[in-house]
């Protein structure tokens, strides 16, 4: 894979906080559509902060990464898994799998046996993936797509280490990256579906690209219903970069409306196609109302640049 570079600074500064926006604004909006009527009714309650819309694990966990990435520089496996245990709050809505391991690592286990507490051979769960558009931002320009992979990976065991984990973060990884120079999706699903190790994501991202072509007018229930929306990487993983790519020319409110309909892990499936949505649409494509309404903008953004400069200066 050859990184493409032609955007001038201030159109990719755009596409960086785009892609974390997209993120931000994806999960907060996406959170109040999931679940049956009990966890609709617990964040109709909680969902707001200072009137709103709150963030769940999903933007937590993306901002405590990026953090990390800005003190450090690398991925510092036992302190980043840390740094997550200490922002955990219930109230941000963490899943189940995530929360043993991060209790696991507050009684003081290290981090490659936190990670197996639950599951021997890791979580094969999203969660790794839905974090992963800030360190797609400090990679960008850094180094070549090709060696983004381990960095991609290493981020995700922390916490994800199943093979089908690691290869979700890869994917989503890979997709906003190569989105921020203006590639080709179909060239860049070409190039992330042969970096996949697993034979099953390759099929599904096959099946992506497939789906692409054949017929973008799919309904977002029949995506959902082909690909998957539950929480497994495996199934939103390739359903979130479907979307990503099918609205790309589309506002980002259809693409939010698409990713919610139909159920499933809607806050992540939004956060992770907002992710690519606005890696490629910049920050400026976001309606004002939808920023305005949305807790941490301004954070989020804050973020992004200051992951840049790091990646400058380093």
């Amino acid at each position: 894979m050859d990184a493409v570079v032609g955007l001038s600074t201030v159109e990719l500064s755009s596409r960086y906080q785009g892609a974390g926006l997209g993120l931000l604004l994806g999960d907060a909006h996406g959170a109040p559509r999931e679940g049956g009527p009990l966890e609709k009714a617990l964040w109709w309650l909680i969902g707001r902060t200072h009137g709103k819309r709150r963030f769940t694990d999903d933007s937590q966990m993306a901002f405590d990464l990026g953090e990390h990435l800005v003190q450090y520089g690398k991925i510092e496996h036992q302190k980043l898994l840390l740094q997550f245990a200490d922002s955990y709050r219930w109230s941000r809505g963490y899943g189940p799998s995530t929360v043993t391991v991060l209790k696991a690592a507050r009684r003081g286990l290290d981090w490659q046996n936190a990670t197996r507490v639950r599951f021997p051979a890791g979580s094969f769960g999203n969660g790794a993936a839905m974090r992963i558009a800030p360190l797609a931002v400090f990679l960008h320009q850094r180094v070549q797509p090709e060696e983004a992979i381990p960095w991609f990976r290493q981020s995700a065991e922390v916490t994800h280490p199943h093979p089908l984990a690691m290869d979700g973060a890869v994917a989503l990884g890979l997709c906003i990256l190569l989105s921020f120079d203006e590639v080709d999706c179909f060239e860049i699903l070409k190039n992330v579906t042969n970096c996949m190790e697993t034979a099953a994501m390759r099929e599904k991202l096959q099946r992506v690209t497939e789906t692409l072509k054949e017929n973008s007018t799919q309904s977002a229930r029949a995506a959902k219903k082909s690909l998957g929306a539950g929480t497994a990487a495996l199934e939103s993983v390739p359903l979130s970069i479907y979307l990503g790519f099918r609205y790309r020319e589309s506002g980002f409110e259809e693409l939010l409306e698409s990713a919610n309909r139909g159920g499933g892990d809607t806050d992540t499936i939004a956060a992770m196609a907002g992710a690519l949505w606005g890696s490629q649409r910049g920050d400026s494509a976001f309606d004002s109302s939808l920023l305005n309404n949305t807790e941490a903008v301004d954070e989020m953004r804050s973020l992004m640049m200051r992951l840049r400069a790091k990646n400058i200066l380093q």
